[in-house]
């Protein structure tokens, strides 16, 4: 990744700054986690009978309506439950975070950044806020359900 939008790669050849920003954390995330959604999403969307999209073509609906009305709500648990994986594995990522954009720091990199420097009491406080990050996630998630 840091090869590709670095400022020794395509990045270089642009005014956009990849690295070391906030666009450089989306991309990281993005790169990391995006996967856990397209299986999941994939999984969700092949569990769907066709017959059911194509019953709703025959009643006069178009792809996009079929899509709309029948496929997406049938899917939608499973994208809901890929979403969620998708933000757990961005809001925990570190290794492509730190490579690519170490300012601005996001949780996991602070969480090192404080270890390194002054130690686990620094590195406590930190942790407890990821924690609860995750734990009212889950809460949200599960309140929506």
């Amino acid at each position: 990744l840091l090869t590709v939008v670095g400022p020794n790669g395509l990045g270089g050849l642009t005014d956009l700054a990849v690295t070391r920003s906030l666009l450089g954390v989306i991309a990281a995330q993005t790169f990391v986690a995006s996967p856990f959604f397209v299986v999941t999403a994939k999984a969700a969307f092949d569990g769907i009978d066709g017959r059911l999209e194509e019953a709703s073509r025959s009643l006069g609906r178009d792809w996009v309506g079929s899509m709309r009305s029948v496929t997406v709500p049938r899917a939608k648990p499973g994208l809901l439950a890929g979403l969620v994986l998708t933000f757990a594995r961005a809001m925990g990522e570190f290794g492509a975070t730190m490579m690519l954009a170490y300012y601005p720091r996001t949780l996991p990199v602070q969480i090192w950044a404080s270890f390194i420097s002054d130690g686990l009491d620094a590195a406590l406080p930190v942790a407890v806020v990821l924690l609860g990050v995750a734990l009212g996630t889950l809460l949200v998630v599960h309140a929506l359900r």
